[in-house]
């Protein structure tokens, strides 16, 4: 288990990891740069201790033990731990647990430690919805509003003939991770019922849009596409499944190949250092930018 929490003595002063000691330096000091002078299990040894020294948390022995072997398992953990020290409103044991989950728990992390686990998951859905949202429209498709606040269809999109008007619907519904199609009070999500009644929102906020009067007639009548997108960020890659929803009996299945209704698939792992095509580029390029809008990286 390597050295262990406590096994650096600094006298409450200074940071210490391994051969660095700097011994003006406190949490609010501290910085990304310093950690490169050690291992990771030195820098968390001598986080834990500096944060003890400074009582910057209420932690009892077993517990600052278990912080200890968390954080020691997750990739940059001692950065992250750094980060979460930084924050009065981050509670350690919480954020590592988060962090876990998956790589982009962890990225959120870096950039808001201070996020629970329910907020955390809304802003990886968040992110998965705007890589969804920018494949699609990299494809050919043109999105138009889905949702009355925040509810409704997470991709709507539709293409339209030369004269403008609408000839072909997608509606996608974006997850994260392990999550599924839920019931509601008008059946399953992206079941047909569910569908319409999401599109009768819409036009009941704009009744005189043509867009969605044609929308609609078009979904009524059964000639739409309903796709699941599911997204996970793990081990350095992107992960995606793009599964099929009948309309006729709300079931998901497997989307091996969609020939002939131009609903391009994606890569199914695409690695965010080495993107093969301009198709994975525009995922990572996605994903990125989406990060960046969580704030500067640490």
């Amino acid at each position: 288990m390597g050295a262990g929490v406590g096994a650096v003595a600094v006298a409450g002063k200074g940071f210490k990891a391994g051969n660095y000691y700097n011994r003006t330096a406190t949490v609010a000091t501290l910085s990304r740069a310093e950690l490169k002078h050690a291992t990771k299990i030195d820098n968390i040894d001598g986080l834990l201790t500096l944060a003890s020294a400074e009582r910057r948390w209420s932690l009892d022995e077993t517990s600052k033990l278990q912080a200890w072997e968390r954080y020691n398992a997750i990739p940059d953990g001692d950065l992250l731990l750094l980060r979460c020290l930084k924050d009065s409103k981050c509670e350690p044991l919480a954020c590592a647990n988060v962090a876990m989950l998956s790589d982009l728990h962890r990225e959120v992390l870096l950039r808001q430690p201070a996020r629970n686990l329910t907020q955390v998951n809304h802003v990886v859905g968040d992110i998965s919805e705007q890589v969804m949202i920018r494949h699609f429209e990299s494809t050919g498709w043109a999105r138009i509003e889905g949702q009355v606040g925040r509810s409704g269809i997470d991709g709507l999109f539709v293409k339209r003939n030369a004269d403008g008007v609408v000839r072909e619907v997608l509606a996608v519904e974006s997850k994260y991770n392990t999550s599924a199609l839920q019931p509601t009070n008008h059946g399953q999500q992206m079941s047909r019922v569910w569908v319409e009644k999401k599109l009768q929102n819409l036009r009941e906020r704009q009744p005189d849009e043509a867009t969605y009067r044609k929308v609609e007639e078009l979904v009524n009548g059964g000639y739409y596409r309903a796709r699941l997108w599911t997204m996970r960020v793990d081990q350095e890659e992107i992960q995606i499944a793009l599964q099929r929803v009948r309309s006729a009996s709300d079931k998901v299945d497997e989307l091996i190949d969609d020939p002939g209704t131009r609903v391009s698939v994606p890569s199914e792992v695409i690695r965010i250092s080495t993107p093969k095509d301009s198709f994975e580029k525009t995922i990572v390029q996605a994903y990125q930018h989406a990060l960046r809008g969580l704030g500067p990286a640490p």
